[in-house]
């Protein structure tokens, strides 16, 4: 038996279709007509990561809604877009330090996915930076975001060099931190923990560079390649 679907639910599933479209602000609009707990509102929003799109909703949609709420959006709005402007910053400095170094690196969904899916940075939310490089290209990739000021934490950076051997055959990545800035990062040698899906080697090969700012950009993953991971 299907469960209905909260109203509040619903907004924020309206809010989140894309592109923008008359069906789309029919759907939040009508979303936003009925009686809905704001504050459970809010936690579906934060709990789903949506607050971007939410916000370019409402705001193109302009339905009735408390003011204590959309100030609380656009706060939450606000601070997504610093957070993914400096994300973004990182990114292009992690990949011009790769460039620099000749080692092939590849910018895994953050930032490259969201230009390529809504055509800014400030609509969708991401936690860390993915990196995906070559698995024998390991070692130099840890040495250089060491460099870069990471430290890494998953597994502890105070395991044995013998100990890290022996789990990396049961793991897929790595876990970094900045320590100034506390950007974390997740560096990748492959995408899945079974080995034989979506080899390096392939995907490295069809990928492509999402343009950020003037000439620089990031590396990613290809059309189909992104679609298949996806």
């Amino acid at each position: 038996m299907a469960l209905p679907s909260l109203p509040e639910f619903q907004l924020a599933a309206a809010c989140a279709m894309w592109p923008p479209s008359d069906r789309r602000t029919d759907a939040i609009r009508a979303a936003a007509a009925g009686p809905l707990e704001w504050p459970r509102f809010l936690r579906v929003v934060g709990r789903q990561r949506v607050v971007g799109l939410v916000h370019d909703g409402l705001i193109r949609a302009k339905p009735n809604i408390p003011p204590e709420v959309a100030r609380e959006i656009d706060a939450q709005a606000a601070a997504l877009v610093r957070n993914n402007l400096a994300m973004a910053l990182e990114a292009l400095r992690l990949q011009r330090m790769f460039d620099d170094a000749g080692l092939p690196v590849l910018f895994v969904k953050g930032t490259s996915l969201a230009v390529l899916a809504f055509g800014n940075v400030g609509l969708s939310g991401g936690q860390d930076i993915d990196l995906l490089v070559p698995r024998e290209t390991l070692p130099a990739a840890m040495a250089l975001v060491a460099r870069a000021g990471y430290r890494r934490y998953d597994p502890p950076a105070d395991i044995s060099e013998a100990h890290l051997q022996l789990v990396l055959p049961l793991r897929k990545d790595l876990g970094f931190v900045h320590q100034a800035s506390g950007v974390p990062i997740e560096l990748h040698w492959r995408l899945f923990l079974n080995p034989h899906a979506m080899p390096d080697d392939s995907v490295m090969a069809a990928s492509r560079v999402v343009p950020l700012m003037g000439a620089a950009g990031l590396r990613t993953m290809g059309e189909e390649d992104l679609f298949a991971y996806l």
